[in-house]
């Protein structure tokens, strides 16, 4: 069965909730599991870089343990552009376990929840992806309970949720690119963030992680605050100098907690992000597995003429236009990937590839940078109806769904393709007809990775 066939052989429940992106209703299945169906609206049918962010991680992770899965996606190509996603649905969130479980249970159950947590954002992080917006309130959880007591009747499943802030890091740690500071939950956000730095890979997601965890143990986030400046301070009253002092804060809330866990806790929560834990650090087993890639296949093309010089050609031009348009060069090797399984899908006429590939590189601006491709700065060249109905259309021919790029991968993979990047060039052409282009020659950070 087709995924977009679930949709006809859903029995309607109830209604679960209602939020600013749109609705969500509680749906059954004829095998009598429970779905949630999320409806998001467009504004201006411009579909938002939250949406797409979610759909792009959620792709990348589809089938890993303690991450959530979406069943099914359909796009509503009415007067308003909405898009329905259909998730599997949980008993609650740990935000929710948190308040109904006593505290006693939820220690007693800490090191395999814990484990879960770990696990899941291991296969997070392995997968290029940083999170940004870890708590709780993010965290769904499989449980049942007994209301009078809060006593356990089963052991908790935990599943990572909501990648609306997720960012797609560019596949090396060898290579910081800035990326806004703003994002995150006041009492859960890293004090890097809090400061403004924009200089950061996956440390943000451990300390919002630790912090969590902390909230599990003792009922309390203990640093929140009104303001960032009050949350600071509130950050530093709850330290040892280099980093907040969970061992100090578990005493206080009479929490007891092997040597072993303080240690790690305390490792996820110092200030300086080099030193930091990392998850590879914290899972002392990791799981290997093969990268994900079940997105359409590149064509049966070949051209064995194809040769690194010519590659980093293309990533100079992805560099003059991340320059332009304040994004990152990883949204635009994403682009490149996009526009490249694109045309394996479909032959568009010369002169829409323009049109396409500029929809492939703003798609993959609003799930790499979080950030919406100015494209009015192209309304003197391009139709800017034609160019939101081409992000429309590459949407729907690449099945809603695109993932992240490891360069080395790409590489590899350009051989299978005789030119994808034609309308990269002719971008590039535009932008150098224009004075635009800064002729940078600057690729020596990718021979790192080579």
């Amino acid at each position: 069965m087709e995924p977009t066939d679930l949709f006809g052989q859903t029995k309607y429940v109830g209604f679960l909730g209602r939020g600013a992106f749109g609705t969500v209703k509680g749906y059954e299945l004829p095998d009598g599991s429970h779905v949630a169906i999320k409806n998001i609206i467009f504004s201006e049918n411009d579909i938002d870089s939250e949406t797409l962010a979610e759909l792009n991680s959620l792709k990348i992770l589809q089938g890993k343990p303690h991450i959530i899965e979406i069943l099914a996606i359909r796009i509503n190509d009415t007067d308003i552009l909405s898009i329905d996603i259909m998730l599997r649905q949980y008993s609650g969130s740990l935000e929710q376990f948190i308040s109904f479980i006593n505290r006693d249970d939820r220690i007693r159950v800490y090191n395999d929840v814990s484990k879960q947590l770990f696990q899941g954002l291991y296969y997070i992080h392995d997968a290029y992806i940083i999170h940004r917006d870890i708590k709780p309130n993010n965290i769904f959880v499989d449980f049942n309970f007994d209301p009078k007591t809060g006593e356990l009747l089963m052991d908790p499943v935990c599943f990572y949720a909501d990648f609306g802030l997720s960012s797609q890091l560019p596949c090396t740690t060898k290579s910081y690119e800035p990326r806004s500071s703003n994002a995150g939950t006041p009492g859960y956000k890293a004090p890097e963030l809090l400061e403004g730095n924009e200089y950061y890979l996956y440390q943000p997601d451990i300390w919002s992680l630790g912090i969590t965890l902390l909230n599990y143990l003792t009922d309390d986030i203990h640093v929140n605050g009104k303001d960032n400046e009050e949350e600071i301070k509130n950050i530093y009253m709850n330290s040892n100098k280099i980093g907040i002092d969970a061992r100090r804060i578990l005493d206080r809330n009479e929490v007891v907690l092997d040597e072993e866990n303080i240690k790690i806790l305390e490792a996820m929560l110092l200030f300086d992000i080099n030193m930091r834990a990392e998850i590879t650090d914290i899972v002392t087993h990791p799981i290997k597995y093969a990268q994900i890639n079940q997105l359409p296949k590149r064509g049966d093309n070949h051209d064995k003429n194809f040769n690194l010089v010519e590659y980093f050609n293309y990533i100079e031009w992805g560099i003059n236009l991340s320059k332009e348009y304040q994004l990152t060069i990883t949204a635009c090797i994403i682009s490149f990937d996009l526009f490249e399984r694109y045309l394996t899908l479909s032959k568009p006429k010369e002169e829409y590839k323009s049109y396409i590939y500029l929809a492939c590189l703003s798609i993959a601006s609003k799930s790499g940078d979080n950030w919406s491709l100015p494209l009015d700065k192209f309304k003197e060249d391009y139709n800017l109806d034609a160019l939101i109905q081409s992000e429309i259309l590459v949407l729907y021919k690449t099945n809603y769904m695109f993932m992240s790029c490891d360069l080395k991968v790409m590489i590899e993979k350009l051989y299978t393709f005789p030119d994808p990047f034609l309308a990269l060039k002719n971008m590039y052409l535009l932008l150098k007809k224009k004075g635009i282009y800064p002729g940078s020659k600057s690729y020596n950070y990718l021979e790192n990775i080579l």
